[in-house]
């Protein structure tokens, strides 16, 4: 594959645990604000007069289990289907000769 398809799937692979991080920074600075966050509840929490309470519970549940059931599935999902592409096009490569 061309070194610009293999940057273009690198960086798919990469995408879900970017996504991942940012959502846990995001979670990190509700906690350090002062935002209780926990599964056994929506509790209020305002940030600039707005409560996103429930928002920072969505987020909290994707943190804590989306790793397991998007993040990795969906990175190991990209790294198959780039290696499915590499091995037809070096198939078709040499079959040509």
């Amino acid at each position: 594959m061309s070194p610009q398809t293999n940057r273009i799937f690198r960086r798919l692979v990469l995408a879900p645990f970017v996504i991942w991080g940012a959502a846990y920074t995001f979670i990190l600075l509700l906690a350090l604000k002062g935002c209780r966050l926990d599964e056994a509840s929506v509790y209020p929490c305002v940030i600039l007069g707005r409560d996103i309470g429930g928002f920072a519970d969505g987020v909290g549940s994707f943190v804590a289990w989306g790793l397991l059931t998007a993040v990795v599935p969906a990175s190991l999902f990209i790294v198959a289907i780039w290696k499915i592409a590499d091995f037809i096009e070096r198939f078709a490569r040499d079959w040509r000769r």
